[in-house]
This record gives structure tokens, C-alpha cells and sequence, in this order.
């Protein structure tokens, strides 16, 4: 796991970098691979979302994941209605409190 020392700086922001390490997927996926689109056994990917949930403690219930497009493309949250999974983007934003307990694995 890695960690941004500008963001440990902010109190109100628990984030985590992964690596391909301690992932439950093998073969052409072997990592930490959680990306439910892809072609992987599904059994892994829960395991590895749950291995995740569990580093950056929070409840499977407020992880929320993006497909990752490795591009500039920015996901902005107005309120927990507007919250949807597996969204395209690289990031995510909003400036509503309400989200303070939920997080996020790209």
C-alpha cells in the first residue's frame, strides 16, 4: 500500500494507493484485480474488493469503484442519489458532507 504525504495531511481523507501485490486473482489477472467487467473468476474479485474494504476500513456496502479509462474524466457526485457503481473516470468528486463515510478503489 502506498500513501500520497499530501493527503495524509488532511485529516478528513483516508485514501490508499494498491500495487498488483496480495491480490486473490491468478493467471493473466494475478493481482489485485477488481475490476467485475473482466473476464476473471468472480469469486476472486469479492475476495479482492473485500481485501480492499478491509485495508482502507470501511464497509463493502461504501466502496464505491470506478472503471478506470486512464484518462482525464472526473466523477462528480451531487447528493447519494447520484451515487451509481462502476462509473467511467479516473477520480471522483463532490463537495456534499454526506460523503465523508464513503470510499473509494480505482
Amino acid at each position: 500500500m502506498f500513501f500520497a504525504n499530501e493527503l495524509k495531511k488532511i485529516k478528513k481523507i483516508k485514501h490508499c494507493f494498491f500495487s498488483r501485490k496480495n491480490g486473490f486473482s491468478q493467471g493473466i489477472y494475478k493481482s489485485l484485480n477488481c475490476g467485475l467487467g473482466s473476464e476473471d473468476k468472480k469469486e476472486n474479485i469479492i475476495k479482492n474488493l473485500d481485501f480492499v474494504s478491509k485495508k482502507i476500513g470501511c464497509k463493502n456496502s461504501l466502496l464505491i469503484t470506478l472503471h478506470q479509462t486512464h484518462s482525464n474524466k472526473v466523477i462528480y457526485f451531487e447528493n447519494e442519489k447520484s451515487i451509481k457503481n462502476k462509473l467511467q473516470g479516473d477520480a471522483i468528486v463532490t463537495k456534499n458532507k454526506e460523503f465523508r463515510n464513503w470510499h473509494t478503489y480505482c
